[in-house]
């Protein structure tokens, strides 16, 4: 009897007698642009042939930027909001971290004129200012809370603001019975004789002059009683009398 042993050919299809093993392969990182996939790709352990693939798909990374930016920090102003420093994402256009809001700046009203120096808007924020001390606002002109009027002309206006006042105080020195400054008429002449010459230091008009001693110059002006006067004037010489007589003086 004869036997004969025929081999056929291999089924490249049939890998269940050896099993399989599964691999990761084809990895793409996810980002916040992209996805991340891989293959899961299963080999033959008999014969090491890719039996089978699969291809999966993640999510995206919303944490890993593909192009992260740093931006410098903006100033505010009166209408815009202005940001600390920050980082953009130029892929995603996301801010990664910084870029927090300032609050804006206040109007500003320097010279007083109801809108805003900055932007132009109406505002009321205008805070009179003297930093010259001439009692005068240095924006807006307008007289201070604490300005004192004054009218060296006598005019009946303040010399700063032009405010009527009736502050003004005559002078006449002189004694033409008119204010040295203003030239109105004023009946404020007061005689004064300091030098005791018997007239009036600014008028010159002729004063009572009293009795000037010789000795040392006391003068025991007018008192508009001539006893009295007389009195005064006997009790100087015999206080005279008694220096001579007990210092001899």
């Amino acid at each position: 009897m004869n036997s004969t042993h025929v081999v056929g050919e291999k089924d490249a299809t049939n890998h269940a007698d050896y099993g399989t093993r599964i691999e990761k392969e084809n990895e793409v990182t996810a980002d916040c642009m992209t996805p991340g996939s891989y293959d899961n790709v299963e080999y033959c352990l008999g014969c090491g042939e890719q039996v089978n693939s699969t291809h999966v798909v993640g999510e995206k990374d919303a944490t890993n930027h593909t192009d992260p930016q740093t931006q410098e920090a903006s100033e505010s102003s009166c209408t815009a909001h202005g940001y600390t420093e920050g980082v953009y994402c130029e892929g995603c256009h996301t801010w990664v971290s910084g870029h927090e809001e300032l609050p804006l700046k206040a109007h500003t009203d320097v010279d007083g004129d109801g809108k805003c120096d900055a932007c132009g808007q109406d505002t009321d924020v205008h805070q009179h200012v003297d930093a010259d001390g001439d009692t005068l606002c240095d924006g807006c002109g307008a007289p201070m809370e604490n300005h004192q009027h004054t009218d060296a002309d006598g005019d009946g206006k303040c010399d700063t603001c032009g405010q009527d006042t009736d502050v003004h105080q005559h002078t006449d020195v002189d004694g033409d019975g008119k204010c040295d400054t203003c030239g109105q008429d004023a009946d404020v002449h007061q005689h004064v004789d300091e030098d005791g010459n018997g007239k009036c230091d600014g008028c010159g008009q002729e004063l009572n002059p009293g009795f000037r001693c010789i000795m040392c110059d006391f003068v025991e002006a007018h008192l508009g009683i001539p006893v009295i006067s007389w009195i005064l004037i006997l009790i100087h010489f015999f206080v005279h009398w008694l220096q001579s007589l007990f210092f001899g003086g």
